[in-house]
């Protein structure tokens, strides 16, 4: 079996980061017969002051499934500790999940480059940092570490993994030529297609995202702030993750009329998620990037319509029951959300069923590409 050494800032029981936690989490489920996952990660959860109480610190002796897991404080050197913590280095795979993050990617690549790991053994996931939509925030601090990254010539030494087309056009306009593998994220378990009740007139709503610019919040705001008839349930669900542009949502929200009825949840635990997509209709995000989203793929497997940008890879879902409009194009989702408001029940089981078959379809395939990402 092959050993992989899987390396990110967030990982179970963590939930607050969204979709990178669930993409290691997930990949070490459906690999974990066929790799030998060791996990490098924090003893925290995003935005905690405080580490997991059920963990042990700065050691191997944690497991998740059939994975050790070593979950390091903050105060812990990995550079002090590197032959404590790896007492060996025969993994074939050294897998990086993300590009900026300091302590759990780019250190990672300092010891690379001095000939800690074997560079040609690693693997990075940018997550999709290295998108176009990403890197319009803070571009250019990311430029320069960037110009960096390309000056000791590490990225022409490691592979890198994009998990769409897209992903893959934009980083590569950032990095040039490199070595990389196209493979899709791994999904959670999904459920069966639920028929739900739905009636004329009444939406539920459903925003389920960390609340920063990309996830692009205020153009949900500012769609609804117009819908004067009929009854909005408009659930907020996830971690702030920039307290500025919460402020400018929370005052766009005072301006909507009183038929939108509004619940901030704050960030929520997996079990929650499942209960809120599973009395939602609709799942509402128009991102400025996703180069995957979980969150998408949850909504349409909890049998909810789907409301997206045109920025992520499920743009082909409007032709199975859900609506792509540009990033900030409010009126056409105040428009789509008004025809969803007057649809019957019927009609939208009929629509989820389509989106729901059109997923499926897809996540069975990935499975087998995924089988296949560390040959």
């Amino acid at each position: 079996m092959k050993k992989c050494l899987l390396v990110c800032g967030y990982f179970f029981p963590a939930f607050k980061s969204g979709g990178p936690v669930r993409s290691a989490t997930n990949l070490v489920k459906l690999l974990k017969d066929d790799v030998v996952f060791d996990v490098y990660t924090s003893d925290r959860d995003m935005g905690d002051d405080s580490s997991f109480s059920n963990v042990n610190l700065n050691s191997w002796d944690n497991k998740y499934l059939t994975s050790n897991v070593f979950y390091k404080s903050p105060g812990y050197s990995l550079i002090s500790n590197f032959k404590k913590i790896f007492k060996t280095d025969n993994y074939d795979v050294i897998y990086l999940n993300s590009f900026f993050d300091l302590h759990f990617s780019i250190v990672f690549s300092i010891l690379a480059s001095l000939g800690m790991f074997n560079q040609n053994r690693i693997m990075l996931a940018p997550r999709g940092e290295l998108t176009h939509g990403a890197m319009s925030l803070k571009h250019f601090k990311k430029c320069f570490f960037l110009s960096v990254f390309k000056a000791f010539g590490i990225h022409k030494r490691i592979t890198f993994h994009f998990t769409s087309e897209q992903e893959v056009r934009e980083s590569l306009s950032y990095l040039g030529n490199v070595k990389y593998k196209l493979v899709p994220n791994m999904h959670s378990e999904f459920p069966e297609h639920k028929l739900k009740d739905k009636a004329k007139g009444s939406l539920n709503i459903i925003f389920l995202s960390r609340i920063s610019p990309k996830k692009n919040l205020t153009t949900i705001i500012k769609s609804l702030m117009n819908i004067n008839a009929g009854c909005i349930n408009f659930t907020i669900a996830g971690e702030v993750d920039d307290a500025l542009y919460w402020g400018e949502c929370i005052s766009l929200l005072e301006k909507c009329p009183p038929n939108i009825n509004i619940n901030v949840l704050g960030s929520i635990g997996r079990e929650q998620v499942g209960k809120e997509l599973g009395q939602a209709h609709l799942f509402f995000l128009p991102t400025l990037n996703e180069n995957y989203g979980h969150a998408i793929v949850e909504a349409m497997m909890y049998s909810n319509i789907v409301m997206l940008s045109d920025q992520t890879p499920w743009s082909q879902v409007k032709n199975h029951g859900g609506y792509v409009g540009n990033v900030n194009d409010v009126e056409f989702y105040t428009q789509s959300i008004v025809k969803l408001l007057r649809i019957n029940q019927d009609e939208f089981n009929r629509k989820t069923k389509g989106i729901y078959e059109y997923s499926l379809s897809i996540l069975k395939r990935n499975e087998t590409l995924i089988k296949k990402m560390f040959d």
